[in-house]
């Protein structure tokens, strides 16, 4: 049988490596864009490409440890992931067409449920608070445009 250990995290540092080395290349394009050093479109892609970069780079070295079999979680803890995943991908799929605050106070009570384990009236508090709070920050605050849905 074939030694496996080391290959996926070495295809992880190269995905990591790969994606961190674009990412700083858009950074370097849009630069001549800047208002500022730290002050314009390059800051994000840069600083995300270099922390991939990083990562990757660690990855990479890290020396190799006894190989340890890694087993996804089953019962309870499997089926709240699967659920969370579940929650983030309609999320994804229905802030299109729900629009922003809808669809955020749907994940974000599912979520509460899910993970957090509270009970459905502090859930439906507290997704309403978050939604709220999200809302103003974005949308009045930082004048951010946010998906319209058939409520708001």
């Amino acid at each position: 049988m074939r030694k496996i250990a080391g290959i996926p995290r070495k295809t992880g540092a190269f995905i990591s490596l790969f994606l961190g080395i674009v990412s700083v290349v858009e950074a370097a394009r849009l630069y001549p864009y800047r208002t500022d050093f730290w002050a314009g479109d390059h800051i994000f892609p840069g600083l995300i490409g270099a922390i991939l970069v990083a990562a990757g780079l660690f990855l990479l070295l890290k020396r190799e440890e006894s190989s340890r079999r890694f087993v996804l979680p089953g019962g309870k803890i499997g089926r709240k992931m699967t659920a969370t995943a579940g929650v983030l991908i309609s999320y994804c799929l229905l802030i299109g067409y729900a629009g922003y605050v809808f669809s955020t106070f749907l994940a974000f009570l599912f979520l509460l449920r899910i993970i957090g384990n509270y009970r459905w009236a502090d859930s439906v508090l507290f997704s309403g608070l978050f939604t709220c709070a999200l809302y103003l920050l974005f949308s009045e605050f930082l004048k951010t445009p946010l998906p319209n849905g058939f409520l708001f």
